[in-house]
């Protein structure tokens, strides 16, 4: 599938509301929402890749859903070995060529930012993540996916200048 096939399929409608959850998501200075965010973003984004015929994004999507509800409420660095298992086993249990093995690479960059990160590197290890699911995302012909994991680039900028802004705003008072 390229990108152009059926934009306003309902498989490309849900990767455009995959779209506006992630960026949103991105656009917030406090973790919790940032997570809660993730997590409805990462299921729908797995419905959507599910219908685009892509099991590994989809795998990788519905693990990203789960940890990012889990990290928004419990915060333990041990979560992180878990969860990089369990995607790695979806990529063992679905990947059959090498490039179905990013969205399982993005994603795990993903868990450790999750679990281990906070603030200013939580986002930038986001931003990693998401320049490797970019990739697997536009192989797999989303529309929503590719615009989605360019923009958290411009969003996680923004956020962190942002962030950066309010520190200094408190500094000098």
């Amino acid at each position: 599938m390229t990108l152009a096939a059926d934009p306003f399929s309902l498989a490309q409608c849900l990767g455009y509301v995959a779209f506006v959850l992630g960026l949103s998501a991105f656009l917030q200075r406090r973790d919790r929402r940032l997570k809660l965010l993730n997590c409805a973003q990462g299921a729908v984004y797995a419905g959507h890749f599910l219908m685009l015929g892509s099991l590994a994004l989809a795998g990788s999507a519905l693990v990203c859903a789960l940890r990012s509800g889990t990290a928004a409420f419990v915060m333990r660095r041990w979560l992180v070995v878990p969860f990089v298992v369990l995607n790695v086993a979806v990529g063992f249990a679905v990947a059959e060529k090498a490039t179905d093995w990013l969205p399982v690479l993005g994603f795990v960059i993903g868990t450790i930012a999750v679990f281990l990160l906070e603030g200013i590197p939580l986002r930038i290890g986001m931003f990693l993540s998401s320049a490797v699911v970019m990739v697997a995302a536009w192989i797999s012909g989303s529309i929503g996916g590719v615009a989605l994991e360019a923009s958290i680039a411009a969003a996680n900028l923004v956020t962190i200048l942002r962030i950066r802004m309010a520190s200094a705003r408190v500094a000098a008072s």
